[in-house]
């Protein structure tokens, strides 16, 4: 849409002042079933972030709504769930080294700053302390675990204004660089 305030809308907001408002960045007018790359189980790796000094989140909370909805398939052996160690890119770039993921989950805090772009609220290794990490950075690491077939299919991005940018023509914001770097699909908030 090319009004940035439409956009940036939550769903519920943007389809009620435009019923034919399409938040989906694809030519195509319908996907097609999703089958994994890799074969079943469906493995998802979650991430969560919580630099000292940042507000503090319900990261439990959402970890244990998230392992309640995999769990019937979970049960059947048909989705495994991993967390990562930390919040840093260091620990994100040594799980996807190590195993073919899916999908990838970042619960944590995004920032969207008009002319400089988003960013998102990672840990420093061994200190804890606030990294901004920018989509540039995020991309290297799954660039390189593309070359090893390792890059997610799809990577949700549980943190404020990662879906936002500066205006229509000219996205900065997180989700549209990891997008635009490789990353097949990505949901945003």
């Amino acid at each position: 849409h090319p009004d940035v305030r439409i956009r940036n809308r939550s769903w519920q907001l943007a389809i009620l002042e435009n019923q034919k408002l399409a938040l989906a960045k694809s030519s195509e007018p319908a996907l097609p079933a999703y089958q994994p790359t890799g074969g079943y189980p469906l493995k998802v790796l979650v991430m969560v972030s919580a630099p000292e000094g940042s507000v503090r989140l319900d990261f439990e909370g959402e970890e244990l709504r998230l392992l309640q909805a995999f769990a019937p398939l979970m049960e059947q052996g048909l989705v495994q769930v991993h967390f990562t160690d930390d919040g840093s890119l260091e620990d994100l770039k040594a799980k996807l080294g190590e195993n073919k993921y899916h999908i990838f989950h970042f619960s944590g805090h995004g920032v969207f700053e008009e002319k400089k772009g988003g960013y998102l609220a990672l840990e420093q290794p061994h200190t804890g302390q606030l990294h901004r990490a920018t989509a540039d950075e995020i991309n290297t690491v799954f660039q390189e675990a593309h070359q090893k077939d390792h890059r997610p299919d799809l990577i949700l991005l549980s943190a404020c204004q990662t879906a936002q940018g500066e205006d229509a023509a000219d996205l900065s914001g997180i989700a549209e660089r990891l997008h635009r770097g490789g990353v097949p699909a990505v949901l945003a908030m």
